[in-house]
């Protein structure tokens, strides 16, 4: 919605900011290594996390809650991409596939 920016981390958090005031909103912990790549869902209410732990995180952006943890088939997960209804999150490493993740049952 062009309100919001997340950003990724080698603190291993993503950070939530307000575009407008600069102003941080949230703190998303919980990956056990430095974060790579962070992407919203095309309907904003969800964010996709990923980097160096082979962990793809699925959060609630309104609240914050975890949603889902996916693990990847990758050591690090270097990119995140949402289909554009939003149901499929698919993810890329340095392991030579693409991997395509059901945002509705949390299933590869």
């Amino acid at each position: 919605n062009g309100r919001l920016l997340a950003s990724g981390s080698e603190d291993r958090t993503v950070k939530i900011w307000d575009v407008n005031t600069g102003t941080q909103l949230t703190n998303l912990s919980g990956h056990k290594g430095r974060l790579i790549s962070v992407v919203f869902s095309p309907d904003g209410k969800q964010l996709a996390s990923a980097g160096g732990d082979n962990e793809i995180k699925v959060w609630n952006v309104e609240n914050g809650s975890e949603i889902y943890t996916f693990r990847g088939k990758a050591q690090a997960v270097y990119s995140l991409v949402f289909s554009p209804d939003g149901k499929t999150l698919a993810s890329g490493g340095n392991y030579p596939i693409v991997q395509l993740w059901d945002i509705e049952n949390g299933k590869e």
